[in-house]
């Protein structure tokens, strides 16, 4: 018998595998955020950056952990956090 020879992923599934090989998470911490108004602003401003997978604050503990991609950097997105008014720490 001869092995079944493997099928070659198709197109989609390349595009998620690679995509999903340079997400990055990182978490932020923000002193500033006091309520949900604080994590629904930051959140807004951040998923509408390019790049930017997904956004998740905490009000309890004070951060946010954001997932993104190329072109959306961890010094943009810093600077964009200072710009709408919550620094991270």
């Amino acid at each position: 018998m001869h092995p079944v020879p493997s099928m070659p992923l198709s197109l989609d599934k390349m595009k998620e595998k690679t995509m999903n090989e340079t997400i990055t998470e990182i978490r932020f911490d923000i002193p500033r955020i006091s309520c949900g108004h604080c994590t629904g602003a930051i959140e807004r401003e951040l998923t509408d950056m390019e790049g930017v997978v997904s956004v998740a604050g905490d009000i309890a503990g004070k951060f946010v952990t954001v997932r993104f991609q190329p072109p959306a950097t961890k010094d943009g997105l810093l600077a964009l956090l200072t710009e709408i008014g919550y620094p991270a720490a």
